[in-house]
């Protein structure tokens, strides 16, 4: 169930006092085929092929503003950066509730994770679509029971994938400042717009009285037409503390089949507090300079740096990761400290990529992660499982603003962002770079 909150005072963050500068070369993915996702699925898209389009929309949107308003007001600095920052505002905003924008994205995590697990979907930002408004549907309710009954964790993944989607976006944008001069400026609004929407989530699943009973009495009487959970973060917490629980548990719908959505009446006073907690540890993703227009910090030996903290619910509890961004010329880096985060258990993780390394035929990126997280997806778990990711990527300029990329990566079991996967995998991704 898609809510926007509207965060107007993004204008008045922007500082006024950054000089005007054209943006580095900045490429954007798309990629056009992932193997085996691209045929388990149907052909439908894939995570990051969403995630690739609503970025291009939302980089490529924003780049336009960006130059259209610097070369019609140039010679007026304050009233350049006045209609950049408030044209730029209007266009995230409007973009959110179409086809591609971040209400789109943001169910498109829902429809991905449940593509990977043999469920297929709609949404209602589609054109055409049936569903109920702001939802994800078109799966029966035995459909559902089937994926939650065979391993809970599957539809608990489900359910937060979509504030997932929006903190990867966040995260995937201020890459784009920082390794690519982009102005930091520039995306304040559309950084601020998901941070809060993530947190704005978190309040309404612990607020009584903003979803009730009459919100399950509005919902369709076909039930391929409801969404598939509700506020995602109440079915997220009643499924993450009932793994057991066969989904027919849920009981009736009023309008018949069985009622999805979960109401804060329907927790424990237990789940109910963690609840709150996850809502208090959601405020951690303001801790982030680029939300304030500050693209980094200079420091002795050459080095740019940023960093920012993100915490991320998990099929198996949280994630809280505080990130480190560094460069300097060829070398653009990034590092990462995790903490995987069960009923009562704490695991570390770690991770190093480094991005678009220049070579004599274009550019070479690679990454690793190693974590222990909880044993068997649990809740419960009182073991960790070790294990971790790997990714090699390389892109081939071919026309100017053109680049085509080969992507190979695999995991081991284990929650990983952006992957729908919670189980080992290997994928291939072949795609083109847009190079702004």
């Amino acid at each position: 169930m898609n809510r926007h909150l509207v965060l107007c005072a993004a204008l008045c963050t922007a500082p006024l006092a950054v000089a005007a500068e054209e943006p580095a070369a900045d490429p954007v993915s798309l990629p056009l085929f992932e193997a085996p996702r691209s045929l388990d699925t149907g052909f439908r898209l894939t995570w990051d092929q969403s995630s690739s389009l609503h970025h291009l929309l939302i980089v490529g949107g924003n780049h336009g503003i960006h130059l259209g308003a610097w070369k019609l007001l140039g010679g007026s600095p304050f009233w350049a950066y006045f209609a950049e920052i408030g044209v730029t505002s209007a266009f995230d905003l409007l973009t959110a509730f179409g086809p591609l924008g971040q209400g789109w994205e943001h169910e498109e995590g829902h429809s991905s994770a449940m593509a990977y697990v043999g469920m297929r979907s709609q949404q209602a930002f589609n054109p055409g679509s049936t569903c109920d408004s702001g939802s994800v549907c078109g799966m029966t309710d035995e459909q559902i029971a089937a994926v939650h009954d065979r391993r809970a964790a599957d539809w608990v993944r489900v359910q937060e994938a979509g504030m997932e989607t929006e903190l990867l976006n966040v995260t995937r944008t201020e890459r784009d400042v920082f390794f690519y001069d982009r102005p930091a400026y520039q995306h304040i609004p559309y950084l601020l717009f998901n941070v809060v929407n993530v947190e704005a989530y978190r309040q309404i699943c612990r607020s009584p009285d903003l979803v009730t009973v009459n919100d399950v009495m509005n919902e369709s009487p076909d039930v391929l037409n409801r969404d598939f959970t509700g506020p995602d973060c109440t079915g997220w917490v009643f499924d993450l503390f009932r793994p057991t629980t066969p989904y027919a548990d849920r009981g009736p719908h009023p309008l018949g089949g069985i009622r999805r959505i979960r109401l804060d009446s329907d927790l424990t006073p237990e789940e109910f507090t963690y609840l709150t907690r996850m809502r208090n540890l959601g405020f951690l993703n303001l801790v982030d300079p680029f939300l304030v227009g500050i693209s980094g910090f200079n420091v002795p030996g050459g080095f740019k740096v940023n960093g920012a903290v993100r915490h991320h619910l998990t099929e198996s509890g949280d994630l809280l990761e505080v990130t480190l961004l560094g460069r300097r010329a060829p070398w653009n880096l990034e590092a990462a400290l995790r903490a995987y985060s069960n009923h009562e258990h704490a695991f570390p993780g770690l991770g190093f990529q480094i991005h678009r390394y220049p070579v004599s035929v274009g550019f070479v990126s690679a990454g690793v992660d190693l974590w222990i997280q909880p044993a068997d997806h649990s809740f419960y778990a009182v073991d960790g499982a070790p294990g971790g990711a790997i990714r090699v990527e390389g892109a081939l300029p071919v026309i100017p603003h053109g680049e085509a990329f080969l992507r190979l990566s695999a995991k081991t079991a284990g929650w990983l962002a952006g992957d729908p996967a919670l189980d080992p995998a290997v994928t291939a991704v072949v795609g083109v770079n847009v190079v702004l």
